[in-house]
Parts: structure tokens; C-alpha cells; sequence
């Protein structure tokens, strides 16, 4: 399962589009699963089989998969830098790399017009990021802007 905001670049950071988009392009992803662990649907190759281990996902994903994108998407909206910097936020675990975090929401805060909560994620995030990434110009494009 994969939460992206349809606004912000990709995990490339190309323009989405949400016709082409799949997991691996989006910044927040996780298993579908009941408690966190790795689940696999095992089937034959038959129809009836691969039918059943289908029928068996929907279910997880209607019992589990629908809460977790709720609580995720409410935490990713009241998400503040300070949450973000002291770890006191739970993705319901949807994950990308601690720096992605911070430049997934920089970005997005960009976006809503929210400059100042912008900059201190992208702050936030230079803090965490350990190496130099294809990104790092933009993160620190970011946490200067509106610096006077």
C-alpha cells in the first residue's frame, strides 16, 4: 500500500501521474497486513485458487488496510516539524527514510503554503541526512527559503 500526495514530484522526483503511478513511486509505503508482520497469500496456478488468495487480501485490506490509510493521511495533515525532529508521530507503519520524510512534507507544506513549517521540515531533515543525495540541493533550497 503506498500514500502519495498528488501534488508533490515523485519519489524521483518527477510530476506524478497518477494514471502510470505505482508503489515503489511514492514516498509513504508499507505491507498490507494484520499485525505489522509480512503476509503472503499463497495460491495454485488455477483461477479458483489465485481467486481465493485474492478474495483472502481484500480481506485483510478491508479489516486493516482502510484504517491504516486513515490514520496515516490524518497524521501526515497535523504532522509539525517538531513531531517530526523529536520521532513523536506513527505512520501506522507506512515508512520512507527519515530524510524522505522530512522532504516528502517540506515539500508538501511548500505546496499548501505553509513556507515557514516548509523550511523547519526541510531543516529538520538536513539534520538527519548523512550523505549527499541527488535531492540535497533541493532539501536545502527549502530549509533557506524565506531565510532573511
Amino acid at each position: 500500500m503506498a500514500i502519495h500526495f498528488a501534488v508533490a514530484p515523485d519519489l524521483l522526483g518527477n510530476e506524478p501521474d497518477p494514471k502510470k503511478m505505482t508503489e515503489a513511486h511514492c514516498e509513504f509505503r508499507r505491507r498490507l497486513s494484520q499485525d505489522g508482520a509480512d503476509m503472503w497469500w499463497k495460491h495454485e496456478n488455477t483461477a479458483e485458487s489465485m481467486l481465493e488468495a485474492a478474495r483472502a487480501a481484500a480481506a485483510v485490506y478491508d479489516e486493516h488496510g482502510r484504517t491504516y490509510f486513515t490514520s496515516a493521511t490524518a497524521m501526515l495533515d497535523r504532522f509539525t516539524p517538531e513531531d517530526y525532529a523529536t520521532g513523536a508521530y506513527d505512520l501506522c507503519g507506512f515508512h520512507s527514510g527519515k530524510p524522505r520524510i522530512g522532504l516528502a512534507l517540506a515539500r508538501i507544506r511548500s505546496l499548501q503554503g505553509k513556507s515557514e513549517e516548509s523550511r523547519r521540515f526541510a531543516k529538520a531533515a538536513l539534520h538527519f541526512l548523512q550523505v549527499q543525495v541527488a535531492w540535497s540541493a533541493e532539501l536545502e533550497s527549502l530549509a533557506a527559503a524565506n531565510d532573511a
